[in-house]
């Protein structure tokens, strides 16, 4: 075949195959969700929880916090908790928007995690000559258990299996460590079961499979090379790592991996400056694709009935204005975008 042919051909070609590639992805992710799933998807900002609809795509405020509440978690009899004022924790019921409990704190909380026994764990910002603690709350008898002191950094990510929290911290001194816990739920029993001499970064961690992801993200002004680390939650080994030359395109990390259906999705910058959501697929431990995205990404909220919600930040009003973005994976588009702040005004 003459040269000009083959090159001419390859040029149609691998186009071609990109593009039936992705049709097979997205369309995989889209045929294994159900629009009448009865897993609701959630949206927090701002101290307000709402839900999200997307078959009318659109949302609806179900509770407040205290303003200032970063995050919020759901117990077991679907109560949701989180800060309600400087050092009160409580929760509140979505069917009624009513307070339903609060429990007192050492100190201010920040963030949680409620295990399926109903025993919610909460950081606190506050350093010690012990270090770092956790609260410990019983939200079934609505009542404070204990601390957890020894943790040498500054809270960064939570995430939990059955048995166990998983805690991932900055040390707070120069030089020092990435540090990672571990904590039975049985006993309380607190235990380091990794560390890292890398403070250009912080850690996000995920659970999936007996496995937990350790995502690298650098800080605002910062450099460093993005990575991600797999751990075999068994051995406490680290038996993958997705470095640079296998993530490709990516710039920069920006949050932890999110698991829906099977596939692993985290927001990223590429290199030429685009914001993107990639698709890790954890059985290869490889990046099957990006899907480019409208303005910036700070966290993806979930897909049901084959539309992915995001949040992200305006590229108007200099970046000051929260979207909530809609996008049909099936179609491959953004199907509505809703401005948050223009949301609030209109309550």
């Amino acid at each position: 075949m003459p040269e000009d042919l083959r090159k001419r051909r390859s040029t149609y070609i691998t186009p071609f195959i990109t593009l039936l590639a992705l049709f097979s992805l997205y369309n995989n992710i889209c045929l294994s969700d159900d629009i009448t799933s009865e897993t609701p998807l959630y949206h927090f900002a701002n101290g307000r929880l709402f839900s999200v609809d997307t078959h009318s795509l659109s949302i609806k405020q179900l509770l407040r916090f205290h303003s200032t509440a970063p995050d919020v978690d759901q117990s077991p009899d679907l109560l949701f908790w989180g800060r309600i004022s400087y050092d009160r924790f409580g929760s509140l019921d979505p069917s009624t928007g009513k307070q339903v409990s609060d429990v007192a704190l050492p100190t201010q909380s920040y963030y949680q995690v409620i295990t399926p026994s109903g025993k919610a764990y909460i950081t606190h910002n506050v350093l010690t000559n012990r270090g770092f603690f956790l609260s410990v709350v019983d939200t079934v008898e609505n009542k404070f258990l204990k601390q957890i002191n020894g943790i040498m950094g500054l809270h960064t990510s939570f995430t939990h299996d059955e048995d166990s929290i998983y805690l991932a911290a900055l040390g707070v001194r120069r030089p020092d460590y990435l540090y990672l816990y571990k904590i039975e739920t049985s006993t309380d029993r607190i235990k380091e079961i990794y560390k890292v001499e890398k403070t250009d970064y912080r850690w996000e961690i995920a659970v999936y499979k007996e496995q937990l992801y350790i995502s690298y993200i650098c800080g605002k002004n910062r450099s460093a090379p993005p990575m991600i680390e797999v751990m075999d939650l068994k051995t406490k080994k680290i038996n993958a790592r997705i470095g640079s030359e296998r993530l490709g395109k990516i710039e920069k990390i920006l949050d932890t991996v999110t698991f829906l259906q099977g596939m692993g999705l985290f927001p990223c910058i590429l290199d030429d400056g685009q914001y993107a959501i990639a698709f890790l697929d954890p059985q290869n431990i490889k990046i099957e694709d990006f899907l480019t995205v409208t303005g910036t990404i700070d966290r993806i909220i979930g897909i049901k009935g084959g539309i992915l919600v995001y949040s992200g930040k305006s590229p108007d009003q200099g970046g000051k204005e929260t979207i909530l973005h809609f996008y049909n994976l099936k179609e491959r588009k953004e199907v509505k975008a809703i401005n948050m702040n223009q949301f609030y005004k209109n309550q």
